[in-house]
């Protein structure tokens, strides 16, 4: 005799509540698996600079601008402007550690509209257009000396001498009305005729800027730089801050 198939005694708002349960476990695990796959990435692309090899890029390219200027305006061509470019966005990340498409998004009106500070001897271009800017408002680069800031303005003298300057909107622009979307291969031929071990990219220097915020400064001077690279603390600890190595 076959016995009798069963029947759930449980009610049906219990069912419909485990069902629940289990789908929410569901897309738990997937979320995991997501975020074990981002960490295993990112692991594979670390490449933190020393703080010593970002000071060297600095000074380094501080003292190319300057030449890089001179030459372009013995010979304003587009091989030269590239080399400016190179130079100058490396100068800017080592500082700043922003997203390449703040460097690309800078206009002409927004440098030429910087003002010295009336209490520091530093000039402040806001760059409107970034990515996070609903969230964090335009992006900043602070110039610390006048020496930088005339860079800006001499290469701005010398662009209606180059293909595209003419009628030229962004600071790093090209021969057409579009900003200059080679930046990072520019960054990366200026690192390597520094003579820079490696060939690291702009994320790379802003993850490596973000991880040193995490592991040397103290807490409230951590969340000010995250704020001035617009991101905060847990999108940088996500996306950017990698783990100590034993060195």
């Amino acid at each position: 005799m076959e016995t009798p198939p069963q029947t759930s005694r449980l009610r049906k708002n219990v069912m419909i509540g485990l069902r629940r349960e289990m789908k929410g476990l569901g897309k738990s695990l997937k979320g995991w698996g997501v975020a074990m796959h981002r960490t295993s990435v990112k692991a594979s692309k670390e490449k933190v600079l020393s703080k010593g090899l970002l000071l060297e890029c600095r000074n380094k390219s501080k003292l190319g601008i300057p030449e890089a200027l001179a030459l372009l305006e013995k010979d304003p061509t587009p091989k030269i402007q590239w080399k400016f470019y190179g130079l100058f966005s490396a100068f800017l990340l080592y500082v700043f550690g922003h997203r390449g498409g703040v460097f690309q998004n800078m206009t002409i009106q927004e440098v030429m509209e910087t003002k010295r500070s009336s209490t520091e001897n530093t000039f402040l271009i806001n760059i409107k257009t970034q990515g996070t800017n609903e969230m964090y408002g335009p992006a900043q680069i602070v110039l610390m000396e006048e020496e930088e800031y005339e860079w800006a303005l001499r290469f701005l003298r010398l662009k209606d001498q180059l293909p595209g300057g003419l009628g030229a909107k962004f600071f790093f622009f090209v021969s057409t009305p579009n900003p200059c979307k080679n930046l990072n291969n520019y960054f990366q031929e200026a690192w390597k005729a520094m003579g820079l071990p490696g060939c690291p990219t702009f994320t790379d220097v802003r993850t490596s800027i973000a991880s040193h915020a995490k592991f040397t400064h103290a807490p409230e001077n951590r969340l000010k730089l995250c704020k001035f690279m617009c991101h905060d603390v847990r999108m940088a600890d996500k996306f950017y801050v990698t783990n100590l190595t034993a060195k």
